[in-house]
């Protein structure tokens, strides 16, 4: 996908309110070309197609009261082909007391997207995606989002925050299904609901750090099997998508002393969903192959869509730094360290086709140097 973007901003006084506008255009061209290598894996259809999208915007800020900040905006876009979008958003600030130390936030908006991303989501470590434009009779992707935070700032450099957030999503392009190894040009829509919460603890002093952030997440996926084109019974069939991660905990820490300065992290994830396979067989190209001569392709079949998980991950990262300058005017930025410290076997992908488990990056020692001028 390529792309040229042209961008104007203004700021004007309306009313005794400073308000934000502006408009741009962004002309997208989407090329997707797949030859004879993918054919054993994707629909082979082939996507030229350039699409100029403009979009204007407007935002302001008001206080009522000293307390309480209001972040009204608007945003719209609109194509050729596509129907002009309506995407309010609104953030409310309110410091109670008028206490810097203290404040309570919420926020709403509806996004919609011009153009989708498809990958073989059953595949749980699949690196290709491919980018297209929503189809001109299709409804386009939106979400509505919800948002509540509170945050504070203690004594002595310690803070607070926890985030809650809600995100309903319409109209989302899927890959259609297919028991087979084969990743869909073609779409289906699917629904969504996005839920979780985020939290975070952290200390700051002139030599250390620290910080301690759990979140939990929960989405669900839900289309007609029909469209979908999944071999289930329920007529309509619910699912976490493969981006679904429950749970992510990160530990931080440094300290600084004599010129070094020591960093540490540590990183706790649950798994993926990905689709388990069904067994394999063997297929004949009928009327080109003879079943009773040749011997046919092997095949894998999967299971029910996104019916495991992956494993657990976790890492821990390690590394010291330090500055040396050798001139006035030049600085040379030194780091040693080393990722996956204590060497964890985390998974990345599972080679169906050999039975062969791929790993992440093994214990990884390294040396950065850099120098500034």
């Amino acid at each position: 996908m390529n792309q040229i973007y042209v961008k104007a901003d203004f700021e004007n006084q309306i009313g005794g309110l400073t308000v934000d506008m502006g408009f741009g255009a962004n002309i997208k061209t989407y090329r997707i070309e797949l030859n004879e290598r993918f054919t054993r894996f994707l629909s082979l259809q082939d996507i030229d197609r350039t699409i100029p999208v403009v979009h204007v915007y407007t935002a302001t800020e008001w206080s009522p009261w000293n307390s309480l900040t209001l972040y009204p905006g608007f945003t719209s876009q609109f194509t050729l082909d596509m129907p002009i979008t309506f995407e309010p958003r609104l953030r409310i600030a309110w410091q109670p007391g008028g206490s810097e130390a203290t404040q309570v936030s919420a926020a709403a908006g509806r996004y919609v997207q011009t153009h989708s991303g498809i990958s073989d989501e059953r595949d749980a470590g699949t690196v290709f995606t491919a980018y297209k434009p929503v189809g001109v009779n299709d409804p386009l992707p939106s979400a509505v989002h919800g948002l509540l935070g509170f945050n504070h700032r203690f004594e002595k450099g310690v803070s607070f925050n926890i985030e809650g957030y809600i995100k309903r999503h319409f109209n989302i392009p899927v890959s259609k299904w297919t028991p087979e190894p084969r990743l869909e040009i073609e779409t289906a829509l699917a629904n969504g609901l996005t839920y979780g919460f985020d939290l975070r603890l952290s200390l700051e002093s002139a030599q250390a750090y620290a910080s301690a952030s759990y979140g939990f997440s929960l989405s669900e996926y839900e289309a007609v099997s029909g469209d979908l084109g999944a071999w289930i019974d329920q007529p309509v069939f619910r699912y976490s998508p493969a981006h679904d991660q429950r749970h992510k905990l990160n530990l931080t820490g440094g300290y600084s002393f004599a010129g070094f300065h020591v960093d540490a992290r540590w990183e706790l994830g649950s798994g993926k969903p990905f689709t388990e396979i069904f067994g394999y067989d063997f297929y004949f190209r009928l009327p080109f192959e003879n079943p009773g001569v040749d011997p046919g392709q092997a095949r894998i079949l999967y299971s029910e869509p996104y019916n495991g998980r992956m494993p657990w991950y976790h890492r821990l990262d390690l590394s010291v730094s330090r500055d040396f300058s050798p001139g006035r005017s030049s600085v040379i930025e030194c780091q040693l360290g080393v990722i996956n410290a204590y060497n964890r076997r985390n998974i990345f992908n599972y080679d169906y086709g050999v039975l062969e488990r791929v790993d992440q990056t093994p214990i990884l020692p390294y040396l950065s140097l850099r120098w500034v001028l």
